[in-house]
């Protein structure tokens, strides 16, 4: 008889442990994007002045505005292009800074962007 009272018990030996595996997974359910704050956030600081960041999270019509504020601005004035670099790098920012629920943690369809 063993400590359980019951001789024909077969569990596994609780001296002998499974190795341990980790494997980090991505959660995705409904409202999540496929597209990542961290991305979004960089592309803001080093290429906000183009508006790279507003094209990668879907929001075309201020990728477009920051874009032509940069290269028309640059002919026009020569201020356009220092607004447009002051206004990606703000945006980069605060997408990095983002935490899920703020209007800076959603792309254009309005879900989730992932940390």
């Amino acid at each position: 008889m063993n400590d359980f009272g019951n001789q024909n018990f077969t569990g596994p030996d609780p001296r002998q442990r499974a190795p341990w595996t980790y494997q980090q997974q991505y959660l995705r359910g409904p409202g999540m994007s496929e597209k990542s704050k961290i991305v979004a956030g960089l592309y803001g600081i080093f290429l906000g002045l183009f508006g790279v960041h507003n094209f990668y999270l879907g929001n075309t019509g201020r990728g477009i505005c920051q874009l032509l504020l940069t290269l028309v601005g640059w002919v026009c004035v020569g201020v356009g292009p220092i607004v447009s670099l002051i206004w990606g790098l703000v945006e980069g920012i605060n997408i990095l800074a983002s935490h899920p629920g703020s209007k800076w943690h959603l792309d254009a369809e309005g879900m989730q962007l992932q940390d």
